[in-house]
């Protein structure tokens, strides 16, 4: 089976799946795919790496995973597909669909937007360094943050938090945050965790955006796994000014 046509059909699978799922991550949409078919959320998340994020070029979706597939966007097999859901530019064995332009400039592009993002970055960050070494070279935590103070504040600061040597690095993405099923775990391009976790003396659990230490207790933090997902994270958060009050 051509690519092209298998790429265009995995493309619509998502997007699909994307219009019936609250999280858009690779994790959550493979698996609600996985539990509309009998295709495994493993085998979903390769063929999301290969034929959406185009980063696992050397694997190959079996021709009855593509049935499957093509079930969900309730076509009968492969071939209905080709016959009353592709279009026509898609319907060649090799070669790119149109427009070609688009795609050949494309990288150009994001080249270019990186590069400018990095030196925006650069810049920023210099000024914000420069603004908090020549007054706050100190910082503290202050419940779901750390925040630049002055090294005169003494031992500990007004939040009760003892005040410590500047660390830009945690300064700027060391943050406790709630989560929900929305939340994104992981990593789209690696899959590593983009969440931390600890249980509090409560037997709450607490969420972080980078590894460490609990700023407060000292303990380690482990990283954000499947189990701890289905286990614990709640489907949405409530928040109390989205509920009518009574008079």
């Amino acid at each position: 089976m051509g690519d092209n046509r298998v790429e265009y059909l995995v493309q619509e699978v998502f997007k699909k799946a994307t219009q019936e799922t609250v999280s858009h991550t690779r994790f959550a949409l493979a698996r609600h795919i996985a539990e509309k078919t009998n295709l495994s959320s493993k085998t979903l998340e390769r063929a999301y790496d290969k034929y959406v994020k185009k980063t696992k070029t050397n694997y190959q979706l079996q021709e009855d995973s593509i049935d499957l597939l093509c079930n969900y966007l309730e076509f009968e097999n492969f071939t209905d597909y080709i016959n009353q859901g592709i279009p026509p530019s898609y319907t060649r064995d090799i070669g790119e669909p149109k427009p070609m332009a688009i795609k050949r400039i494309m990288p150009f592009l994001m080249a270019l937007v990186g590069i400018l993002a990095i030196v925006g970055i650069v810049y920023i960050w210099s000024v914000k360094r420069e603004n908090i070494q020549s007054h706050q070279n100190c910082m503290t935590w202050a419940d779901s943050l750390y925040l630049p103070v002055s090294c005169d504040s003494g031992p500990q600061s007004k939040y009760g938090t003892p005040v410590l040597p500047l660390d830009p690095v945690k300064l700027n993405s060391f943050k406790k945050v709630k989560v929900t099923m929305a939340t994104q775990f992981f990593s789209d391009q690696t899959n590593q965790p983009l969440i931390w976790y600890t249980k509090n003396k409560d037997g709450e659990i607490e969420y972080f955006t980078a590894p460490g230490l609990h700023p407060t207790t000292g303990k380690t933090l482990d990283e954000i796994t499947e189990y701890i997902i289905e286990k614990y994270v709640p489907p949405h958060i409530n928040r109390p000014e989205s509920f009518l009050m009574d008079n």
